[in-house]
């Protein structure tokens, strides 16, 4: 075992016991990964601090279940992505409208409309209601593939599953992504005219 995963095990043990520095050493060892993960599904800087907010109080709260079945880094993005998942869809449950606002300049770019930009916001957040209602387990290797660019044979090393397995997971949950928003009429605006 090299000295960096010595450490880190330690950090482990001495927060599962109530180490207050060690947690608080964890949370710093991991805040640019865990922001990168927030940063990835809002730019509302704004919902991005109370999102991280969550996810440090969730970790300080279930760090002594790691059980140390999967890598620290996992269970931290599992966290991250499943605190995000729940603020972003109670977020867009208690919007009826969306606010010019907040489609902000990182939604737009310099060639884009306001309309255009609030389209993919919706379309995001659509498709975020369908991640959030897949099972734990699909809704890991998803937000691990998509949200903190793990290659997938990576993920098969982290979860123990085949990578055909999770290739199978992407398939479907992008199929199940697909049907919502053609169901929803989102995705007729995209189509090719017919000639």
């Amino acid at each position: 075992m090299n000295n960096e995963l010595r450490v880190e095990e330690d950090l482990v043990i001495r927060s599962r016991q109530g180490d207050k520095e060690a947690i608080r050493q964890l949370l710093v060892d991991n805040s640019v990964m865990i922001r990168a993960v927030i940063a990835k599904m809002t730019r509302n800087a704004d919902l991005q601090k109370d999102i991280f907010q969550d996810i440090v109080i969730r970790i300080i709260n279930s760090v002594g279940g790691f059980k140390g079945n999967c890598k620290l880094s996992t269970w931290l993005y599992r966290i991250a992505v499943n605190v995000a998942l729940t603020t972003l869809s109670k977020e867009n449950r208690s919007k009826k409208d969306l606010n010019l606002d907040d489609a902000g300049q990182h939604v737009l770019g310099q060639d884009q409309t306001i309309e255009l930009g609030i389209e993919r916001k919706e379309l995001f957040a659509q498709a975020m209601s369908v991640v959030a209602k897949m099972s734990e387990s699909s809704r890991d290797i998803f937000s691990l593939f998509y949200f903190a660019d793990i290659s997938i044979d990576e993920i098969a090393k982290q979860t123990g599953k085949s990578e055909n397995a999770i290739k199978a997971v992407l398939f479907k949950g992008r199929k199940a992504i697909t049907e919502h928003l053609e169901k929803k009429g989102f995705l007729e605006a995209y189509e090719m005219p017919h000639n």
